[in-house]
C-alpha cells in the first residue's frame, strides 16, 4: 500500500509539474487547425472539465488543441508511463489532471467570466487535492473569439493567497443552523476545544473526533434527510484536512462520520 501511494505522489508530481503549474500561453500547435470552439467561454471551459473528468483524450486534445503546452505535457506523461497502452496513459492521467485542476468534484468556485473584446478570462478558485492542508489554488483561464466562437488558449496558475481581494473565497455556508453554529466555535486546534464540543453537542456519539486537535473549521454543505439535517464540515489537523458529516435530529447530533 505504502508503495502505491509512493507511485501516486509521484505521478502527481509529474502532473503537476509538467501540466498544472506550466500550462500555457495560447501560441497554437500541431493540429490546432482542429480546435473545437464554442458560443461562450463557459461553455468551452465546461468541455474541457468533461474531457478531464471522463479521461476523453479526443475531446481533450480538441479543445486544448491550442494550448500548446497542455497537449505537449500530456504526450510527455504518456510516453513516461511505459506500463500502459497510450490510450490508456492518456484517460488515466486526464482524469488524474481533473482534480489537480479544480474540476472532479473538487470543492471550488468559479468567478464570471471577464469579456475584452476578443479575449476572456475564467478566474477558477480550488481547494487543493491532496492529503495536506496546503492552500488553495488558482487557474486563470484564457480564450480568444474567432469567427463567433471562442477557443481556449491556455491558462495562468497560482496560490489563491496571490488574486486580488475581488476574488476572495468564502467556503461557508450561510444556512446554519444556531445549535450547529454552537458546536463549530469551540473548534479551536486544542484537544479541550474538541472534548467541549463533543460533551455539549454528541455526549455518546461515537467518532474519532477525540482522536485530533481540529482547527480551521468551514461548513461546505448542508443536506435535510429523513428528517435529520447533515452538514458537511472540513477541518484542518496539523498539516492533514479532515472532513466529516455531521447528523442532526431534534437539535442534538445523532452521528459523526469522518469521509476518507
Amino acid at each position: 500500500m505504502w508503495r502505491n501511494l509512493q507511485v501516486a505522489s509521484w505521478m502527481g508530481m509529474i502532473v503537476l509539474s509538467l501540466v498544472a503549474a506550466g500550462c500555457g500561453s495560447g501560441d497554437g500547435g500541431p493540429g490546432a487547425g482542429d480546435a473545437q470552439g464554442f458560443a461562450s467561454p463557459d461553455e468551452a471551459l465546461d468541455t474541457y472539465a468533461r474531457a478531464l473528468e471522463q479521461g476523453d483524450e479526443v475531446l481533450y486534445r480538441k479543445v486544448a488543441v491550442k494550448d500548446k503546452t497542455a497537449i505537449e505535457g500530456l504526450d510527455a506523461l504518456i510516453t513516461l508511463q511505459t506500463d500502459m497502452e497510450p490510450a490508456e496513459a492518456a484517460k488515466v492521467n486526464l482524469e488524474a489532471m481533473a482534480k489537480i485542476q479544480g474540476f472532479g468534484g473538487v470543492m471550488a468556485k468559479r468567478f464570471d467570466t471577464e469579456i475584452d473584446g476578443d479575449k476572456a478570462a475564467i478566474v477558477h478558485v480550488f481547494e487543493d487535492t491532496g492529503g495536506f492542508a496546503g492552500g488553495d489554488k488558482f487557474r486563470k483561464w484564457l480564450f480568444e473569439k474567432s469567427g463567433n466562437q471562442w477557443f481556449l488558449v491556455g491558462s495562468e496558475f497560482g496560490a489563491a493567497e496571490e488574486l486580488p481581494e475581488q476574488y476572495a473565497w468564502d467556503k461557508n455556508i450561510a444556512d446554519i443552523s444556531d445549535p450547529m453554529r454552537d458546536f463549530v466555535s469551540f473548534f479551536d486546534g486544542t484537544e479541550e476545544g474538541v472534548e467541549a464540543a463533543l460533551a455539549k453537542h454528541a455526549e455518546g456519539v461515537e467518532t474519532d473526533m477525540d482522536y485530533y486537535m481540529l482547527d480551521a473549521p468551514v461548513v461546505t454543505a448542508k443536506e435535510e434527510k429523513d428528517g435529520q439535517e447533515i452538514y458537511t464540515i472540513q477541518f484542518q489537523s496539523g498539516a492533514m484536512k479532515r472532513i466529516y458529516t455531521i447528523s442532526w435530529q431534534d437539535d442534538k447530533i445523532a452521528s459523526i462520520t469522518e469521509i476518507e
